[in-house]
């Protein structure tokens, strides 16, 4: 398919297809670059969780796929980041699986199904087309942050690379989990003090 010469105008249908092709596929890569949100996920309506991808990705109604803000759970897809959490939290291989089975699990038991409010950081969208979000569940009669609740309980680290609204509180917070042992970190022994 090639696109008309500049300053000539396409002749057939086919050459204005090509046209809007063209012209819709760079927007797209706009707004992608400009940290957009597509225009249906929106902070001011609640959200339904269809699927739980692993401890730190879900997906809401059916369709957008988001990854947690400020929380980093252990991998079991990507053999290469199995192995860096490995290395990095001083665990053998088959616990950062472990430790990754029990954060799915537990982003299924609260979110599967629940209807969620989301919050937005700084930047909307990662470099992988996910939507970035803090989400927001009930449990037990309150609104709980589970972003925040996955450190708590020791089954997700504080990302330390990009700031967000929550990141100090976040990296607190997992200080204290690593010194009362909570969760993974009772098989963790990071080689360098600030993971």
């Amino acid at each position: 398919m090639r696109l008309p010469r500049p300053g000539r105008m396409p002749r057939s249908p086919r050459g204005w297809i090509a046209v809007a092709a063209a012209l819709l596929a760079a927007f797209v890569i706009v707004l992608s670059r400009l940290g957009t949100t597509p225009p249906l996920l929106s902070a001011d309506v609640p959200h339904t969780v269809t699927s739980v991808f692993d401890g730190d990705t879900v997906q809401l109604d059916g369709q957008f796929k988001v990854r947690l803000i400020g929380i980093d759970t252990m991998d079991s897809y990507s053999q290469d980041k199995v192995r860096r959490q490995a290395e990095e939290l001083g665990m053998g291989e088959p616990t950062v699986r472990r430790w990754s089975k029990k954060a799915t699990d537990r982003a299924k038991q609260l979110l599967k199904g629940e209807s969620v409010r989301i919050e937005f950081g700084p930047e909307r969208v990662d470099d992988y087309g996910r939507t970035l979000a803090y989400v927001h569940v009930r449990h037990d009669g309150e609104e709980l942050l589970f972003n925040r609740l996955m450190i708590v309980e020791g089954l997700a680290t504080a990302t330390r690379k990009w700031p967000h609204l929550h990141r100090e509180e976040f990296l607190k917070l997992e200080m204290g989990a690593r010194a009362e042992q909570i969760g993974l970190w009772k098989d963790a022994h990071p080689r360098t003090p600030d993971y």
